[in-house]
């Protein structure tokens, strides 16, 4: 609650206040508010008061939980944009008239659908599924004025009249008295729902269930809030006894959280604390910290028993987790060591780890989930291990910082969607024998990866594998020709008037071509890629490529040190081998070098060598 004497509020001022869920701004004298004021907030209502005239652009932009605005003021200018991105607003009540004016992209909607009821939004899913537009709700003393001809559409928004019972139920807990709880008892603030107990600042969980349920709080039919508490007013969650399964930082609702610690139940016998850190004992998982009072700044994982078997999905997922991304108390993993016989690392694991800068996977792991390290945008390096049989979609990706991945030693048949995607400084990838499939996008938008080097030849490229990786030029194939390169590897759409090369409107809009790589192969399967000297193959051209090259190539991606590699031979000091024996009475020294050729210059030292001993031997015969 704001004081009545506000009458500003900058920009930005409440930007990324996760936990900020309800904030009535009715009593104030606020007439604007900036763009930005609210975005990335946890908002899920609001009440704007009457003096308002102004709502500027993006003032609420991204507030993806945002459900229900309540309008007091009819002299309000509401801008395009104003609501961008948020795409879970369903209602908006005026409490007088038909404001000033109202714009007709609040959401700064990409297009409508055909009847005109829904928008396609910027931040919409994949499917491309249309977003209803909001109901712009009035109340019985202005019916007049909104729909005077009983009107069901205002300025292209569907409309209609609060019913009095709609009107006693108002959402805002600061506007109306709260709706009663399923059990409730004011004088402790003890509440109960599906799974979960409230009391005095402790979430007590008695179900799997029960987290999902308290943090899924919204308003029924009859705009009336399912229970009064929410995550803002948790201090403390405990599992208790009847929870036997829980990813608590497996849902973005857990922003709206910050408590302290969660605890495990006496009573429950499913869960352990180990070293601050909640596991599962039956499955052997780690469900993430226990201790979050002190799971911020700068962390190394370290001590982890070894016995665990599974990082459990979210498990360290940053973007979940309290004190995210912009604020400054926010966890900066920058270390793990993995237990040793760990084989599961799940979806969103380690997302959003910034800082971590190295990976050593342990030997005997084999799976890593969808996103496991998505966004990991520092990490470096990465020792894969060679039990790894499956990589999840994005489990890489926008890992900006990666120069080189090797999975030569890995058990994987298929790289999936997106799995290294806009890696931006991926350079080269060295490709299993196992592998069986690159599904499209697997590379996309790798615009620095030059070289990729495959140790299979049963593998099959999906169109657009490599979508927007303007910059390969090389594809080395260790065996024979591959099972199948479907059309368009580079997602182009437009290929170069000679055939040899494509277009890339994303990086060039003026229709650049970009050559097509060469594809490599090597001596010993000649015969396969070349039987008849042929220089193309499949519409890319092709060359045997030699084993300096090769070497150089194999030896960087490995992370050994790599020869020098020149466009023309270099001479290398000669290695000196043993002289055989020489007969004592042949006095003449003989010079053997072990190299299968003499150069030129050589030879002429050897003739000089033979032209001072002979000197020598005319002086002492003179003597």
């Amino acid at each position: 609650m704001l004081s009545s004497s506000v009458d500003t509020i900058d920009e930005y001022a409440f930007y990324s206040c996760y936990s900020l869920a309800h904030i009535n701004l009715k009593d104030t004298q606020i007439t604007e508010l900036n763009s930005h004021v609210f975005s990335l907030s946890g908002l899920k209502e609001i009440v704007l008061p009457d003096t308002l005239q102004t709502i500027k652009r993006d003032a609420f932009h991204s507030c993806w939980y945002l459900e229900s605005v309540i309008v007091c003021s009819d002299l309000i200018v509401i801008n395009d944009g104003a609501f961008s991105e948020c795409d879970q607003l369903k209602t908006i009540l005026f409490t007088k008239g038909v404001p000033a004016w109202i714009g007709s992209r609040l959401f700064d909607e990409t297009g409508k659908s055909a009847d005109g009821t829904c928008y396609f939004s910027n931040s919409m899913d994949a499917d491309g599924e249309p977003i209803p537009y909001p109901t712009l709700l009035y109340t019985a003393e202005y019916a007049d004025e909104w729909a005077p001809n009983g009107e069901t559409e205002w300025n292209g928004y569907p409309i209609r009249q609060m019913s009095a019972e709609e009107a006693k139920s108002l959402p805002i807990r600061s506007v109306s008295q709260p709706a009663a709880p399923v059990s409730s008892c004011a004088d402790s603030g003890y509440e109960a729902g599906d799974g979960w107990v409230f009391q005095d600042g402790t979430l007590r969980l008695t179900a799997n269930e029960g987290l999902e349920d308290f943090t899924n709080n919204k308003p029924d039919e009859n705009y009336k809030w399912r229970h009064t508490h929410f995550p803002d007013e948790v201090e403390y969650i405990e599992i208790g006894k009847g929870v036997s399964s829980i990813t608590p930082f497996a849902s973005y609702r857990f922003w709206y959280f910050s408590p302290k610690e969660i605890r495990i139940t006496a009573d429950n016998p499913y869960f352990v604390n180990v070293n601050g850190w909640i596991i599962q004992k039956e499955t052997e998982t780690l469900v993430g910290p226990g201790n979050l009072g002190t799971f911020r700044g700068p962390i190394e994982i370290t001590g982890l028993p070894d016995s665990i078997r599974a990082i459990g999905e979210s498990a360290c997922n940053l973007a979940c987790l309290p004190y995210w991304y912009f604020d400054p108390e926010r966890a900066l993993v920058q270390r793990i060591d993995f237990p040793k016989e760990l084989q599961t690392i799940g979806e969103d694991a380690f997302y959003d780890c910034d800082e971590l800068l190295r990976l050593d996977l342990p030997a005997k792991l084999t799976t890593i989930g969808d996103s496991a390290f998505g966004d990991c945008m520092r990490l470096k390096q990465i020792q894969f291990g060679p039990a790894i049989r499956s990589i999840g979609e994005k489990a890489f990706y926008n890992c900006s910082d990666l120069p080189n991945i090797n999975l030569e030693d890995t058990k994987i048949t298929v790289l999936r969607d997106s799995a290294f995607g806009s890696c931006d400084a991926l350079n080269t990838a060295m490709l299993p024998e196992t592998l069986k499939t690159i599904e499209t996008d697997a590379f996309d938008y790798c615009t620095s990866l030059q070289t990729l080097v495959f140790f299979s030849d049963a593998v099959t490229i999906q169109s657009g594998a490599f979508r927007d990786c303007i910059g390969v030029k090389e594809m080395i194939f260790m065996k024979g020709v591959p099972a199948k390169l479907e059309n368009a590897l580079f997602g182009e759409e437009e290929k170069a008037p000679d055939g040899k090369g494509y277009i890339s409107r994303l990086y060039d809009r003026d229709g650049t071509n970009i050559p097509y790589p060469t594809l490599y192969y090597t001596a010993a399967y000649a015969d396969e890629w070349v039987p008849n000297g042929e220089t193309e193959w499949n519409g890319y051209p092709i060359q045997q490529i030699s084993q300096e090259e090769l070497d150089a190539i194999l030896k960087e991606t490995r992370g050994e040190e790599a020869p020098i590699v020149a466009a023309s031979p270099v001479p290398t000091e000669t290695p000196q081998t043993e002289s055989p024996a020489l007969d004592e009475s042949n006095s003449k020294p003989a010079l053997v070098i072990g190299i299968r050729s003499i150069l030129f210059f050589e030879i002429c030292i050897v003739a000089i060598v033979f032209a001072v001993i002979a000197i020598l031997r005319s002086r002492r015969g003179k003597k």
